[in-house]
């Protein structure tokens, strides 16, 4: 199993800065996303990162890692941070995020190895062929509903 990782930072205030932007005396502007990526397992390097950056909204590449990082910190989600998921296990559940249908991808990834069989394909192909699913957003309780500010 992949291990995933934590991966993306959002503030839609300018409390974000980065080091060379401090440095040069800039602050980042609104809405400006900041990447950082930390392994899940690492519970301290997770914590320097949200005190230090306070992001509005964190995405997750899991199903619910930054949740719980955020939930062992202490925070309230989603008032103190919104945790969005690329993974999101279900429909209709608490975790917002996209729910990636993997019952739909069975099926596909099932079909497609049926037809190269019949076809007798086997090897590496020369053109390799994907195949996607759609995704559904799935609102969730975890993240909330900013209003727009004006101009920066």
């Amino acid at each position: 199993r992949c291990p995933s990782i934590v991966g993306l930072a959002l503030a839609a205030t300018p409390r974000v800065e980065d080091e060379d932007a401090r440095a040069q005396g800039k602050a980042r502007p609104r809405g400006t996303a900041l990447q950082w990526i930390a392994p899940p397992d690492h519970k301290s390097m997770v914590a320097v990162r949200f005190q230090r950056y306070r992001p509005d909204v964190v995405l997750d590449g899991s199903e619910s890692t930054a949740l719980r990082h955020a939930q062992a910190m202490g925070l309230t989600v989603p008032l103190d941070v919104g945790i969005a998921s690329l993974s999101a296990p279900q429909l209709g559940g608490d975790l917002s995020g996209t729910y990636q249908h993997g019952e739909a991808m069975g099926v596909a990834a099932t079909n497609l190895l049926i037809s190269l069989i019949e076809r007798n394909e086997t090897g590496i192909p020369t053109l390799p062929v994907t195949q996607s699913t759609g995704s559904i957003w799935n609102p969730g309780t975890t993240v909330r509903q900013v209003q727009p500010r004006g101009p920066a």
